[in-house]
């Protein structure tokens, strides 16, 4: 069996459920702009799940704990450069870890590693029946029904932690460092509060702790309730300004491309000038290949195409483009309003989106039509109204200036659709819905 497509939180669940209910054995592929995680199935028992930047990770974690000095990662991550070993190996081998403690920690980073996809804003997954799995490694066996309710309780108890932590971009500096003196701290808080330096990004200490988000998130969120860690606050409003409006945009045109995969489907091979084979496996093939290459390309250009062109917003936005990263859009963003003051910069920023949505709307009717381009705009629509749900926290006079938006988007379209002129339009329509009875 092979399945793959896109992914959202929700439906992460139910691909993991399918796979476990259906005693699946085969590799179930996750990846995203920055990730690449690959979840072993056996049975429909995960066996194994390693993540991007694995084996530097467990020595991290394990350096943590104690478990190993700085000096012996940097050996045996040496050695397993040099040889191609598993770190876990040589650790063991080497007399460092004993093999009842490395399945113990290699057990519960696959766990970790599961857990953070959670944590994703979405992706794609692959998955492939297959008995092969990466040689030398150490067999685990997880309860995929638990790691989902595990993941569920992380999910709530992270909203909790985001009060305080609202965002990765989020640069936190040490307070009181003479006061931690008198506070006893574990070696690992004692690791990340040296990461906090008033220039990493939580992201940062993320990726290079070693820890899953969910886990520092909860021991950031300890040292700032110990007054030993504060927000940059500079660039915390910042976040705070730009980060709604850029969340919300790249979340409709996360609904626009979906919705335009719908009508445009295996057409690419029109724009490409490829008739498909003739033979259906060939076909399928092809088809395929459009859809991944050639229509993804297809939908950016088209929301590309609808940047603001006017001279106030074409600095910012030459630098935004849909297949941007949040991270590259963010850091763009920063940069471009550094100078301003952020409640006007997310003004003009929000305004500019508007702009930019707005000649999006009134661009589609001629490509999918217009009764299609009025349910995008529903489409739109629900995506506004599960803003709050979404901990997208747009103020009302931004929600209420997109949906004027959309008022006057469908009111153009109403116009075109009631010309009597304008028997068909959208680029594949041959008839518009209208004149079907």
């Amino acid at each position: 069996m092979h399945l793959k497509g896109n992914f959202e939180t929700a439906s992460l669940t139910t691909i993991l459920q399918m796979l476990a209910n259906d005693s699946k054995t085969g590799l179930l592929r996750l990846t995203n702009e920055d990730n690449d995680v690959r979840i072993f199935f056996q049975e429909g028992v995960v066996i194994y799940a390693r993540g991007t930047a694995q084996e530097h990770a467990l020595g991290q974690v394990l350096m943590s704990k104690g478990a190993i000095s700085p000096q012996q990662l940097d050996e045996c991550l040496e050695e397993s450069s040099r040889t191609r070993q598993a770190l876990g190996n040589i650790l063991v081998k080497r007399g460092h870890v004993s093999l009842k403690k490395l399945k113990q920690h290699i057990a519960e980073q696959a766990e970790q590693v599961i857990y953070s996809v959670f944590f994703w804003d979405g992706g794609r997954f692959d998955y492939s029946d297959s008995d092969l799995v990466p040689p030398g490694v150490l067999v685990t066996h997880l309860d995929i029904m638990n790691i989902v309710l595990e993941a569920s309780r992380r999910i709530d108890e992270l909203d909790v932690l985001k009060i305080q932590i609202p965002s990765d971009d989020l640069v936190l500096k040490t307070c009181g460092v003479t006061a931690a003196d008198q506070v006893r701290l574990s070696p690992v808080e004692w690791r990340f509060l040296s990461l906090v330096d008033g220039k990493r990004k939580v992201r940062d200490i993320v990726r290079e702790s070693g820890y899953d988000k969910f886990s520092v998130y909860q021991m950031l969120h300890s040292l700032i309730s110990l007054n030993l860690v504060e927000k940059d606050e500079e660039l915390a409003s910042r976040v705070e300004a730009y980060g709604p409006v850029l969340d919300q945009y790249r979340e409709f045109w996360a609904v626009i491309r979906r919705e335009l995969e719908k009508d445009l489907g295996s057409r690419p091979f029109i724009v490409v000038g490829s008739p498909p084979p003739k033979s259906p496996s060939k076909r399928r093939d092809f088809i395929r290949n459009l859809h991944e290459t050639e229509l993804w390309k297809w939908i950016t250009n088209i929301i590309a195409g609808a940047s603001p062109g006017d001279e106030v917003f074409r600095g910012v936005f030459k630098g935004i483009h849909p297949d941007n990263t949040p991270t590259q859009t963010k850091e763009w963003v920063f940069e471009c309003f550094k100078d301003e003051n952020p409640v006007k910069g997310a003004q003009i920023l929000a305004k500019g989106y508007r702009v930019y949505l707005s000649n999006l709307l009134k661009a589609l009717p001629d490509i999918i039509g217009g009764f299609r381009t009025l349910d995008v705009i529903s489409a739109l629509t629900q995506s506004l109204s599960q803003s709050r749900d979404q901990k997208i926290m747009l103020t009302p006079d931004q929600s209420n200036d997109i949906q004027s938006v959309f008022a006057m988007a469908s009111q153009f379209i109403a116009e075109k659709l009631n010309d009597e002129e304008e028997k068909v339009f959208g680029l594949f329509a041959l008839k518009n819905r209208k004149y079907l009875s």
